[in-house]
């Protein structure tokens, strides 16, 4: 494995990006090198639900740049996924490892050398059940028509910020209230409380997260880094000739707690999961908010942050 700090060589599109930008870099070469099409998560604001879909044009990559902090319906995505592969298509399939793994674990081996992946350093797969019940409710206060959802907006708020943003046809709403329950981690599927893909042994060829850490201060900057783990050759094959920035870093400065293990299922788990099916949504955000939980994990966010601003070392080889 090597693991990297990377930002796109465009401000715009690390702005509309959830870290530096890496996810659309290398989707874009590897459209342009192989010819190849991508499956990655889209948040249908129709719906209001995210789900994977297919990418056969690079003008399309901005439908899955940002994080969706909710489970992303794979099923149909994989499905035509599988077709594209025995097609002889090329595939590059991006998604939870969870979701890569599945993918792999259903490709025919003879198909492998057309599947690319990656994954992403989670902290656990959120109810897409409760992201449609807070939003739904949400409209309902704004009796307005919702055409955009940020579920971080980085632009407003910075980087390190944990705040959402609603967008209708004449205003736009901030709030941290969806941030509270996915900080809580109430709501995440029970098997994330054991995941299996924890640490760095990657199902994935490339892995992405945000390059929380105590490194690189002169490569950072409020607009958003990545961190990047190749897992394999031919990760370092998807990585050549990107539009990135990138730095080679020592893994072990970036060992963040999604990245290394599960986090612990909360005591109050099933009085969420009670309340949330015999109450109303904002009852439930009353219930996570009492927990106070997510003003520490805020806190020590904020601090994290502040520290890889003030310890990061000069490092070497920054390249294109």
């Amino acid at each position: 494995m090597k693991a990297y700090v990377a930002k796109h060589t465009k401000d715009d599109i690390r702005m509309k990006s959830r870290s530096g930008g890496a996810f659309f870099a290398i989707a874009q070469r590897f459209m342009d090198e192989y010819d190849g099409v991508v499956y990655g998560c889209y948040f249908d604001i129709g719906e209001k639900v995210a789900k994977h879909i297919r990418i056969d044009n690079s003008a399309d990559l901005s439908k899955l740049q940002g994080s969706k902090y909710v489970q992303s319906d794979s099923s149909e995505g994989m499905k035509q996924a599988l077709i594209d592969l025995h097609n002889g298509k090329k595939v590059l399939f991006s998604g939870t490892a969870c979701q890569v793994a599945g993918i792999i674990s259903a490709c025919p081996k003879v198909e492998k050398n057309n599947l690319f992946t990656l994954d992403i350093v989670c902290r656990g797969i959120p109810s897409p059940g409760v992201c449609t019940a807070w939003l739904n409710k949400k409209m309902e206060s704004i009796d307005d028509e919702l055409v955009q959802f940020d579920f971080r907006n980085k632009s407003k708020f910075g980087w390190a910020a944990a705040k959402e943003t609603i967008y209708t046809n004449s205003k736009q709403y901030d709030s941290d209230e969806y941030a509270k329950l996915f900080y809580g981690h109430n709501m995440i599927r029970p098997s994330c409380y054991k995941c299996l893909y924890r640490g760095l042994n990657r199902v994935s060829d490339i892995t992405l997260g945000d390059a929380w850490g105590v490194g690189e201060a002169d490569f950072f900057d409020e607009k958003g880094i990545s961190l990047v783990l190749v897992n394999s050759n031919r990760g370092e094959k998807m990585m050549e000739d990107v539009d990135l920035y990138v730095r080679e870093v020592d893994i072990q400065n970036y060992m963040q707690p999604a990245l290394t293990k599960s986090f612990k299922e909360p005591a109050d788990r099933n009085a969420f999961w009670r309340k949330y099916h015999s109450s109303d949504i904002l009852d439930v955000m009353l219930f996570e908010n009492g927990t106070g939980l997510f003003k520490v994990k805020r806190y020590v966010r904020k601090a994290a942050y502040q520290l890889f601003r003030r310890l990061g070392k000069n490092d070497e080889n920054l390249s294109k």
